[in-house]
């Protein structure tokens, strides 16, 4: 089985490589008609696979420990 990986690490290692890039620059105009949809368009994917992620975790924890109550 795979170690999972720190999940608070990889957050902070994360926003430290990308957090210059996410400040507001010139154009970046939250009154915008489609700035919502832009906001969503590349937050979306990331909601999908940390849901993802998530499922299989929890997924693989449950079916290891009912086949450990199995086993008794």
């Amino acid at each position: 089985m795979k170690k999972i990986v720190n999940c608070p690490r990889i957050i902070a290692l994360a926003s430290l490589l990308v957090a210059p890039n996410l400040l507001a620059h010139t154009g970046h105009d939250h009154s915008a008609a489609d700035s919502g949809l832009v906001h969503l368009l590349w937050l979306a994917p990331l909601l999908l696979a940390g849901g993802l992620l998530a499922y299989r975790y929890f997924s693989s924890h449950s079916r290891s420990k009912s086949s450990d109550t199995n086993d008794t």
